[in-house]
């Protein structure tokens, strides 16, 4: 077992913040799309893993140092805004009982709550100087970025699915699932027999190209619409897949999407000011970090 430990200014990181972070992005690596996969790097496991700690190390840093600076303002929160952040703290757990059976206390939360309530006030006193972006600047960001605003190609869907498992051979679903279309070619509303037969809800609703396995959706985005398909396995068991409407591709137009721009433009505009800070923060502070094999 490696212990790993963080300094920071000679404060140590949070008990299990460190791997928190690296889990929290691994779960967002193992979401990228193969080409983004290629991009970053991670051609196996240990390369996504070994990016997921360098970059929980260094987001873990940032958060403590943008912490630090703002708990360097004397001026007291109020009691009545504390009090509030605790209770919701608490609810978040599900309750009291959860609350500390999870090993809290109101002291630990109450000193989370003023620390990001002075994160807060630190933040919008180093961004309060932005202003709106300008009619053309958005105009700009939309015309370098249109792809981003594009809206893919989709389909809404319903199916029929007969699962294989310990319980259900691939035998008996593939009948099964046999049994159902030959009611449906009969004449038989297709949720009905869905209900009847499926071992899952049977609207899918509206989903692109990539979010399903690739066969469901080589099949799904095959289909006219009203067309029902023939019995097709993928890893999940046995389907029958009907689709109920369809979209194509298309492009958000920049009325549509103005306000939305303008927002993205100023979260970069705060970001950059965010990182400016704190990297003047980090030149100056003094990080320790080490990794020792538990004897």
């Amino acid at each position: 077992m490696v212990i790993v430990t963080l300094k920071v200014n000679g404060e140590a990181a949070p008990e299990g913040a460190l791997e928190a972070e690296m889990n929290a992005l691994m779960g967002r690596f193992q979401q990228l799309p193969p080409e983004q996969l290629e991009r970053y790097g991670f051609s196996t496991p240990e390369a996504m893993r070994a990016k997921a700690a360098e970059w929980a190390q260094e987001n873990v840093v940032e958060r403590m140092l943008l912490r630090q600076e703002a708990c360097k303002n004397p001026e007291p929160v109020p009691d009545d805004v504390l009090e509030k952040a605790v209770a919701e703290t608490v609810e978040r757990f599900g309750g009291r009982e959860k609350f500390d059976e999870a090993g809290l206390t109101e002291e630990q939360a109450r000193e989370d709550a003023e620390a990001e309530a002075k994160i807060e006030k630190l933040v919008n006193a180093l961004t309060a100087h932005l202003k709106p972006p300008k009619q053309k600047d958005i105009a700009e960001f939309y015309r370098k970025r249109r792809s981003q605003f594009r809206v893919p190609e989709s389909v809404n869907a319903a199916h029929i699915l007969k699962s294989v498992n310990e319980e259900v051979t691939a035998v008996d679903a593939k009948k099964a699932v046999e049994e159902a279309k030959a009611e449906l070619n009969a004449g038989a509303d297709f949720i009905e027999v869905a209900e009847k037969h499926s071992d899952a809800p049977a609207e899918l609703g509206w989903f692109p190209r990539g979010r399903m396995v690739p066969r469901f959706d080589e099949v799904a985005f095959g289909l006219q619409v009203g067309q029902v398909s023939a019995p097709f396995k993928t890893t999940f068991g046995f389907h029958i897949v009907k689709v109920l409407d369809s979209r194509p591709e298309s492009q958000r137009p920049l009325s549509e999407v103005r306000d939305l721009v303008a927002g993205e433009i100023m979260t970069l505009r705060r970001n950059e000011v965010l990182e400016a800070f704190i990297d003047k923060a980090r030149a100056a502070a003094t990080v320790d970090f080490s990794a020792t094999a538990d004897a």
